[in-house]
């Protein structure tokens, strides 16, 4: 396993979009590579078109993790 080098997030609106969209990209970098994860949120403009990430630790089960992001979204409203 290689050490996380770099962890970047950009967001980009799309003008060719019906109503709204918005592209959110994430870019992991070690020193054996990189990866770019791409979302793509749309909406009617009422609702939120981003995307969020969560960090999990090995250990937790899944019901754990499941608690843990619906506290966090409870949370956040």
């Amino acid at each position: 396993m290689a050490p996380l080098l770099q962890a970047e997030e950009s967001v980009q609106d799309d003008p060719n979009a019906s109503e709204s969209g918005t592209w959110t990209f994430y870019k992991f970098a070690t020193r054996k590579g990189y990866v770019t994860i791409r979302w793509y949120g749309s909406s009617n403009g009422y609702y939120s078109e981003s995307a969020g990430m969560y960090k999990i630790k090995a250990e937790d089960s899944i019901k754990e993790q499941r608690t843990k992001k619906i506290n966090k979204i409870n949370k956040n409203g």
